[in-house]
């Protein structure tokens, strides 16, 4: 099994969210392509961003630190704005 079906796997079981999908990432220590509808691939398509692990422990790590108001907001956020974000509050 690949690191695509076992990430697809995974999500089927749980609320489908970027934060999950991060969590496999940094487990895996792997990277995954994902597209704004949270749809992932092992291969490169149009349309597609690479998640690697790096940025995946980055916003595992904010979330966890988050309070439970601040977490559902920040986890509302689309990928990539959640991934702009936390650059940004990890370079202050």
């Amino acid at each position: 099994m690949n690191i695509n079906e076992r990430i697809n796997e995974y999500l089927d079981e749980a609320k489908k969210s970027w934060v999950d999908i991060a969590r496999n990432v940094v487990k895996t220590s792997s990277y995954v392509y994902v597209n704004s509808k949270l749809d992932t691939s092992d291969d490169k398509k149009a349309g597609y961003f690479i998640l690697d692990m790096t940025t995946a422990n980055m916003l595992v790590q904010i979330a966890d630190a988050l309070s439970d108001v601040s977490r559902e907001k920040f986890t509302s956020l689309e990928l990539k704005k959640a991934v702009d974000l936390g650059w940004k509050l990890v370079s202050k």
